[in-house]
């Protein structure tokens, strides 16, 4: 199950609507909730406004709030398929409990750097393997640029390994 499409929230008693999601600045209506919707996986900005979009920007963020603290085993995510592949270069995975976070302390939060392509298809998305525990999960660029995700998923694997791929830097991972 997508833990991001799926949020408990108290009041219903249920898993039953996608979890709140912020970003640093909104762009060209590229709303944070857009990468929840589950309809960016063959997406694109231009034509339905499936992505989230920032301002051009130093460090830009999207979170999403899962409600509660879950074991995050796996994160999977769709870049552009329309152009601009190359602004989600070297994005960061972090979890926290805050919905503030003090970016430099990586050894606590982060759980992965990325740096291979970041191409991805409607049947490919980018794997990021994590293993850290959290209520908040984190998409961060550390530099200035535009940050753009068209889906966003999280996952608790609780019998999968974290073996990361051989594009990527992992942190914490098992």
């Amino acid at each position: 199950t997508n833990l991001a499409r799926s949020c408990w929230f108290a009041g219903s008693q249920s898993f039953s609507a996608a979890c709140p999601a912020a970003q640093s600045s909104t762009n060209w209506r590229g709303y944070a909730w857009t990468a929840l919707t589950g309809n960016g996986k063959g997406g694109g900005f231009s034509g339905g406004r499936t992505c989230t979009h920032t301002h051009n920007q130093a460090n830009p963020w999207w979170r999403v709030d899962l409600q509660q603290t879950v074991n995050v085993s796996r994160v999977q995510l769709w870049n552009r398929l329309d152009c601009c592949t190359s602004r989600l270069n070297g994005f960061e995975v972090w979890v926290t409990d805050d919905s503030a976070v003090d970016f430099t302390n990586a050894s606590l939060h982060r759980c992965y750097v990325h740096t291979g392509s970041t191409t991805t298809t409607v049947d490919s998305p980018l794997y990021v393997p994590c293993g850290l525990s959290g209520r908040y999960v984190w998409v961060r660029l550390p530099r200035t640029t535009t940050l753009h995700i068209c889906e966003f998923e999280v996952y608790d694997d609780s019998t999968e390994s974290n073996n990361c791929r051989a594009d990527a830097e992992c942190v914490n991972s098992e």
